[in-house]
C-alpha cells in the first residue's frame, strides 16, 4: 500500500539516522504548534482585518498548523495529536471570548462615563422592615441603568464582529483537511 505523506516510515528512519533526536524534533514541533495556537487565539489582534498581508499571514499560519498536526499524527504516529479542526475551533472560541469581553468592558466604560459618579458607587436598599439605606455598589452595570440603549449598542457590536469574522477571518481559518 502507498505510504502516507511520502513514505512516513522512510522519513522517520532518515530522521533517526542524522545526529538530531526524534524527541528534540518533537519538542520543536510542539513549540511551533503552541506558538501558532497562541497567535490564532488572538487572531483579531495578531492579524488585523484591515491589512491584507496580515490576513495572508493568518492563512499561512493555519496551513502551517495543519501541516504540523498532520506530521505529528501520521509520520510521528503521536496518538494524542488533536485534529486540526478541533484546534482551530478552540482558537476561534478563545478569540471570541476575548472579543466579547472587550465589547462588554467597552459598553460599561461608554455608558458608565455618562452617569454621575455618585450613581456608580451608591445604591439605595430597602430592608425587610421597609427602611432605606445607602450602600456602595460593587460595580456600575449599564445593562441595569440603561438597558435598551446598552443592549442596542451591544447587539450592534456583536453583529459587526460576526460580519467581520464571516467576511475576513473565516475563509482564512479553513484548513486543508488532509483526510484528518
Amino acid at each position: 500500500p502507498p505510504q502516507p505523506y511520502g513514505g512516513a516510515v522512510k522519513r522517520v528512519n532518515q530522521l533517526q539516522s542524522v545526529n538530531f533526536s526524534v524527541q528534540r524534533f518533537q519538542t520543536i514541533l510542539e513549540t511551533l504548534r503552541d506558538r501558532l495556537k497562541i497567535d490564532l487565539c488572538a487572531y483579531r489582534d495578531t492579524f488585523s482585518s484591515s491589512e491584507p498581508d496580515r490576513l495572508e499571514d493568518m492563512k499561512a499560519s493555519v496551513n502551517l498548523l495543519t501541516n504540523v498536526l498532520y506530521f505529528q499524527m501520521v509520520v510521528l504516529k503521536e496518538k494524542s495529536t488533536p485534529k486540526c479542526e478541533v484546534v482551530i475551533a478552540e482558537c476561534v472560541k478563545e478569540c471570541l471570548k476575548r472579543t466579547y469581553l472587550v465589547i462588554k468592558n467597552e459598553i460599561i466604560s461608554l455608558f458608565g462615563s455618562e452617569n454621575d459618579s455618585t450613581e456608580k458607587t451608591r445604591e439605595i436598599e430597602v430592608d425587610e422592615a421597609g427602611e432605606f439605606s445607602m450602600r456602595r455598589s460593587p460595580a456600575f452595570n449599564p445593562f441595569l441603568s440603561k438597558p435598551v440603549t446598552a443592549l442596542e449598542k451591544l447587539l450592534d457590536l456583536v453583529v459587526a464582529v460576526i460580519e467581520e469574522d464571516k467576511v475576513n477571518y473565516m475563509p482564512r481559518l479553513k484548513s486543508p483537511s488532509f483526510g484528518m
